[in-house]
């Protein structure tokens, strides 16, 4: 596999760390590895995708701080957490940076926010919002009344009660 080495400045939590998502900030440099930035990798036996451990040949030495790479072969990003010399290879011990390599994904979601800072839905519930209930009864005379005949007679003192929730000024 092919991997990418770079410097990462980036907040762990931003979705996408390029120069395009973070403005005018610049967030991933390429750094070279003996005048390359393109270096073949292999997985060290028995790893994972979440929490991998890359492997490659001890003849190439890292030059600069390198805490992230991209691993061209599975489109997926990675923190390097920790690296290894030994006399024959170099171990990086990764965690995939979910939040860049399945950005497409994320942006594409369509969701339901429950809580947000500032925009309140106040059809869903949530325990977290304090919500006052006030009630308005207004009784209105009708003068002309409603139809009281019903199909076996006619009925004298009819009583209709409209219930209105929400939608209306507090005055």
């Amino acid at each position: 596999m092919v991997a990418n080495f770079f410097y990462n400045r980036a907040d762990k939590k931003q979705v996408g760390k390029d120069a395009k998502s973070g403005g005018n900030y610049i967030y991933l440099t390429p750094k070279a590895i003996n005048g390359a930035t393109d270096i073949t990798i292999n997985y060290k036996d028995d790893t994972d995708l979440i929490n991998p451990v890359f492997t490659f040949a001890a003849n190439k030495r890292i030059q600069n701080n390198i805490n992230y790479l991209f691993v061209q072969e599975m489109h997926r990003w990675y923190y390097v957490d920790d690296i290894t010399y030994s006399q024959h290879m170099i171990e990086l011990h990764c965690t995939v940076d979910v939040l860049t390599s399945f950005a497409a994904e994320i942006k594409e979601q369509y969701a339901i926010v429950i809580r947000q800072q500032e925009n309140y839905n106040m059809y869903l519930t949530d325990d977290k919002i304090r919500t006052d209930a006030q009630s308005r009864i207004l009784t209105y005379p009708f003068r002309g009344g409603f139809g009281t005949t019903l199909q076996s007679g006619t009925v004298k003192n009819c009583s209709y009660i409209f219930a209105i929730n929400g939608g209306g000024d507090s005055t």
